[in-house]
């Protein structure tokens, strides 16, 4: 592990976290020319690269490889609630009914 992560209270900046949570900003932006904004939603443009190396005639050949990938997420956050998964398992039984 690194040196500076073995810090007695988990931090590695050595600051208090309710220090550090406090002076943070509540939101932050992105400055680049691969994300917009808009009201609704934020969308970006990423190229993952990457090499794929082949083996042709006795010899390793690397070749350049790009993905392009668009991503797009909603600006808002939604509803969080309870999904109850399996609940008429709990209640009805195949052998008996527990109520």
């Amino acid at each position: 592990m690194a040196p500076h992560a073995n810090d007695a209270r988990g931090v590695a900046t050595g600051l208090d976290q309710k220090q550090v949570s406090a002076d943070l900003p509540e939101t932050f932006t992105v400055t680049s020319p691969n994300v917009q904004y808009s009201d609704d939603h934020i969308t970006s443009k990423y190229a993952y690269r990457t090499t794929e190396v082949e083996v042709e005639g006795g010899q390793y050949v690397a070749s350049p490889k790009e993905t392009l990938f668009d991503f797009k997420t909603e600006r808002r956050v939604g509803k969080v609630g309870v999904m109850l998964v399996g609940w008429v398992s709990c209640i009805i039984d195949k052998d008996h009914l527990l109520l």
